[in-house]
Parts: C-alpha cells; structure tokens; sequence
C-alpha cells in the first residue's frame, strides 16, 4: 500500500423498513484530491482495497453479515475476479463501455451467482444491453425531476430488477421514491427529521433530553443520573443486562446502577444509558442509532489525538443527530439543553475546534474528502491516518455496542 493511508467509508442501502440490506464502500487514497472515480482512478482504488485494505480492517468488521456494493470498472471486470457471491455485489459504474468482451465476463459472473448492480441508471443502447444481467438499477433521484424518475421506473417495469434510489436526501424524497415501486434507498434521510413536529416530547424522548444534560456535566452525582435512569424501569433493567454482558467480561455479577458505577465509571454508565434511551425510541431505526454511537466515538477518538478532552467531543457527536431522533429543528432543541457555548457554535456553525472536527467526521461518513479542511486538522495534530482510524474504531464501537443492545 502506498505510504498514504487508504480512505474508506460505507454508505448503508436501506429497505422499506429502513433497516440496513447492504453498504456500499467506497475508498481513495488519501493524496488523492477527488472524490469522483476516473477509470484509472477506479481501477487502482478497488485494487487497491482487495490486495490490502481487509488484511488490516477485515469486510466483517466494516459491514457485518451485509452484502458490500463495490464499483467496478471496465478494467476489473474483464479481470473476472472470483467473488464470493453472498458477500459482494458488482456496481457497473456509469458511462462503462459495453461490448462482446464485456458482456461475456457478465456472463461469466452471473453463472458464479454474483449479483450485478447498475449505478446511476440513464438509458442509452449500452446500458440497455446491460439490462439482462442486472440485478439491481441505481437511480440518481436528486439529479432527476418526480416526472423523469417516475419515466424511468415504467421504463424498467418490464425487467427483473430491483430498484434502488440514491442520493435520497429527505423523508419526502424516501416517501416518494417507496410509493413508486423502489425497494432500496441510500442517501442520508435516515439523518434528518421525519417530520418537525409541534407537540411536546413523549416521555422517552424527555429522558433521552435529561441524559443529555446530565452527560455533559462534569460534576453530575450518581444519584441524580440514577434518579433519571429509575424513572424508566425497563432502561434500568436493560443497563444492568449490558453490563453484566460477555462485552464487558466481568467475573462478578453486577446487580444494580451503583455497582454498575463503581465498576465501569460514571462516564461510561452515562453513555450506555444515552444509547439505550436512544435505542428504546421505537419509531427510529437502529441504523440511526448505530450512526450516532460511531459518530460519536469517533470524536472521542479524534479528541485524544488533538488533546482535546474527549467528553464534549462525544456529546456533540451525539447532539450533531438529535434532531433526527427528536424530530424537531436542532437550534430549537440545543436551546433547551444546557450545553456549553463551544458546543453550541459547533453544532449550528461548525466553528472553533470542535466544529472542525465535526464536520470532517460528516464529511469522512459521506466520503466527501476533498471537502475536509485537512490544513486545519493537521494544525490540531489530525493526521488522515488518525481519521481514517477513528472512523473504523467508532464503527467497531457502535456494532459491538449493537449487538448487545440486540441481546438485552
């Protein structure tokens, strides 16, 4: 591998439940300025993450059980590489050139059962040929009028695919694009509000808001985290499951929050019970609840390269998705919550220390690494190599946290 860390990033493809069904991955050296694949770019990038990228990271880790979606150029899929069929799918990206040749190593990976997705679905004479061997059709929905898309969707009405929208960016657009037929979605609507709502919080959510105040104070009692978390009594017995879980390995039995405490730390119990209030609103998907937990451990972790103290970090990893899980507009809710000023300015302008680091974590989750002011986080002493690893140890987090949160 080249002395520049690889980049990498997942992006989820969500069903109708909004449940997870695959990620695409998506990687670049980190030298490189764009972050749009040329042919030759494509071909040296996916080489580069089959020759060497798993050997320190591993497909489990990044995506679990999930398929992965991974972009082919037309170099690589005349290589007809052996894939294991259950565990990746082709992306044919836009614009491939399509011939004899190229058809023959499709018909080569449909007889190995690997399913083959059409990105950025436009139809031309090429991609029409392409159509038999697909399985999946990826629709740019951002790039197209309600009127094109909805062309598009009769149009392939007729073949044997599955729809996937992406670049589905609200809950009206994922709404829309579901009542058309479409199967799959990816896009960030997962990270935005449902819909603003004007009622008052329901009583998990005003625990959730509670938690939250309490976690940022430094001088909070146990006895007034414990008052909250009693106030919910299925919280209680799920935080005292957690830590009596394998994940945490301990030889003696925990029985209550107070020894929950004197075992893990206050800190820690603090952030356990924020992710089981999060996990215990029903009406949002787990997925949001896994983005959140990432997302704020990779703050923690970018916090203790920038010797910065990693609480706050955390909690504005956490606050950075509240609207999402509150449904309402984030200025309101960082209003109501008493937050120190340094955090507030991060959240709404992305300012100070903080701010920065925020948004080159959004930025890395996205894979818009072109974006990330990398002079400014090499001031605060953040390498790529030290984003790239926060950004892989917050997803190890947050599945490991996931999995037992599954269990309790």
């Amino acid at each position: 591998m080249d002395s520049s860390p690889t980049l990498l990033a997942r992006q989820p493809i969500f069903d109708t439940q909004r449940q997870v069904h695959a990620y695409e991955l998506l990687f670049r050296d980190s030298d490189s300025n764009s972050a749009s694949l040329g042919p030759e770019d494509g071909d040296s990038a996916t080489s580069t993450l089959f020759s060497n990228l798993f050997a320190g990271v591993g497909l489990e880790e990044m995506v679990g059980d999930a398929p992965a979606f991974i972009n082919f150029t037309r170099t690589l899929l005349l290589q007809r590489i052996n894939l294991d069929p259950d565990r990746y799918v082709i992306e044919i990206l836009e614009g491939t050139e399509v011939d004899h040749e190229l058809l023959e190593a499709l018909v080569h990976y449909q007889k190995m059962g690997v399913k083959i997705a059409l990105d950025d679905f436009v139809l031309t004479p090429d991609t029409e040929q392409l159509l038999p061997f697909a399985d999946y059709v990826k629709v740019d929905v951002l790039a197209q009028t309600r009127d094109q898309i909805g062309q598009v969707v009769s149009l392939l009405s007729s073949y044997s695919v599955t729809l996937l929208a992406e670049k589905v960016e609200n809950y009206q657009a994922f709404e829309f694009c579901r009542r058309l037929g479409f199967k799959l979605f990816q896009g960030y609507f997962l990270c935005k509000p449902e819909n603003i709502k004007g009622k008052r919080l329901d009583s998990n959510r005003l625990i959730v808001f509670k938690l939250l105040e309490l976690i940022q104070d430094p001088d909070v009692h146990f006895s007034q985290l414990s008052a909250v978390i009693d106030k919910d009594p299925n919280l209680s017995i799920k935080l005292i499951k957690l830590v009596n879980s394998a994940f945490y390995r301990r030889n003696r039995s925990i029985e209550s929050i107070q020894q929950a405490v004197t075992m893990l730390g206050l800190g820690e119990i603090k952030t356990l019970a924020t992710m089981l209030s999060l996990a215990n609103l029903s009406d949002k998907p787990d997925a949001l609840v896994v983005t959140a937990l990432a997302r704020a451990n990779m703050m923690e972790q970018l916090g203790k390269s920038a010797n910065l103290d990693p609480g706050p970090l955390f909690l504005a990893g956490i606050l950075s998705l509240m609207d999402a899980f509150m449904d309402r507009l984030l200025p309101e809710l960082i209003e109501g919550l008493s937050v120190s000023a340094e955090i507030k300015t991060a959240l709404l302008e992305f300012k100070g220390d903080i701010g920065e680091l925020l948004k080159a974590c959004i930025l890395f989750e996205q894979a818009h690494w072109q974006k990330i002011n990398w002079e400014r986080l090499d001031a605060l002493g953040v390498q790529p190599e030290s984003l790239r690893s926060a950004y892989l140890g917050g997803i190890r987090v947050a599945r490991q946290v996931a999995d037992q949160l599954h269990q309790t």
